[in-house]
């Protein structure tokens, strides 16, 4: 029997190892690169709009009340009382309650985001008097750019405080301005709003937050004065790593004003008067200079002793080395964002549309001061 005969299949001819891989077909879609420039420029936005909702809530909550109050014939503009209450209620309404659904949006960690690290009565002092110190002494530019404005034609802007004509008036708004709105703003501003920014590097936390801070204030004046006090108490904050302290700032500093709004109650005189305001600025601002040197004092010679304690040892015996051992398996973390040097987060400050956008309602706001 004869043997079958297969006749030879063709071979695909074989590619030179010299011939590098074809790459594949591009994709359609672009993948978008998470830089941490860009990461940054994310979280200002998210913390700005934070911002925008605190307004659009407080016009939202305004309108339809004062609406309802004038229907029902109560003149809510007219009651020097009833218009402090309205105010000492919604502007804390109005600031927390969108930094909060933003903290139950986001599902962070809430020890994460509100700090209360133990700092002792008489350590926290220092803290408070350098930050309250620092918070006064920005009412000195914001005088300056209101002379300016009102030299050039401006209308001077309308006073916040000293609604009332009576005791009871300056106790409702001092429990709304010095005790509801600091614990309140403190929340938002260097609770939430530092907290997210602070992934990023400390310095962009703090000068993105003081930044957002003073823009919420919206009035030109004003955006000055709170962008310095927001300054101060960013950094006491990012120092202690306790809200407390921050909240002891921002209602001392709203005491002191609500007080000296609230002066022509005590009929001491035109003199008189000037007198005490005078002191109760420049008082706390010397006791702040003081605080601040003694910080800065403490803090190098606390550095000086670590840097011994830690020579010390390395000079007496070499360190024992340890027997060799296989690393142990760790669960894999999210890789946390890259933290922006100076010049980055600079450009993610003049970058962020939305904090663009906030500058644009002060710019509104200043406008209408002409008109």
């Amino acid at each position: 029997m004869e043997p079958t005969y297969y006749p030879p299949q063709p071979q695909p001819y074989p590619q030179p190892a010299c011939y590098p891989p074809q790459p594949a077909a591009p994709s359609f879609r672009a993948k978008r690169i998470h830089t941490p420039r860009r990461q940054g420029r994310a979280a200002l936005n998210k913390t700005s709009a934070i911002v925008l909702a605190q307004s659009a809530l407080g016009l939202a909550l305004q309108v339809p009340i004062m609406a309802l109050c004038l229907s029902m014939g109560v003149d809510i503009l007219g009651d020097k009382l009833l218009l402090t209450l309205f105010t000492a209620a919604l502007s804390p309404l109005a600031t927390g309650l969108p930094a909060l659904i933003y903290l139950l949006a986001s599902k962070a960690d809430w020890n994460q985001v509100l700090h209360f690290q133990k700092v002792g009565f008489f350590s926290a002092i220092p803290w408070v008097l350098a930050g309250l110190g620092l918070s006064l002494a920005g009412n000195y530019p914001a005088f300056f750019l209101e002379t300016l404005l009102e030299y050039l034609g401006a209308a001077p802007p309308p006073d916040v405080l000293g609604q009332g004509d009576s005791w009871l008036s300056f106790g409702l708004e001092f429990l709304g301005v010095a005790v509801l709105v600091p614990m309140v703003e403190e929340f938002a501003f260097r609770g939430v709003i530092f907290s997210t920014l602070e992934k990023h590097g400390t310095g962009f936390a703090i000068a993105g937050s003081s930044l957002i801070f003073g823009l919420a204030h919206m009035n030109p004046t004003s955006v000055v004065f709170a962008t310095i006090a927001g300054l101060g108490m960013a950094l006491v904050y990012a120092k202690t790593r306790n809200l407390w302290v921050t909240v002891a700032i921002h209602a001392l500093n709203n005491g002191i004003a609500t007080f000296e709004s609230y002066l022509g109650l005590l009929n001491l005189g035109e003199v008189k008067e000037s007198l005490l305001i005078a002191l109760l600025s420049i008082v706390p601002m010397v006791l702040g200079t003081a605080a601040f040197i003694f910080l800065l004092v403490r803090g190098h010679r606390r550095k000086l002793t670590r840097q011994g304690q830690l020579a010390l040892p390395a000079q007496l015996s070499p360190a024992p080395q340890p027997d060799f051992q296989p690393p142990a398996q760790l669960p894999l973390q999210p890789q946390a964002p890259a933290r922006l040097k100076a010049g980055s987060g600079i450009l993610c400050l003049l970058s962020s549309p939305v904090l663009w956008g906030l500058v644009l309602v002060m710019a509104l706001e200043t406008l209408t001061m002409f008109l």
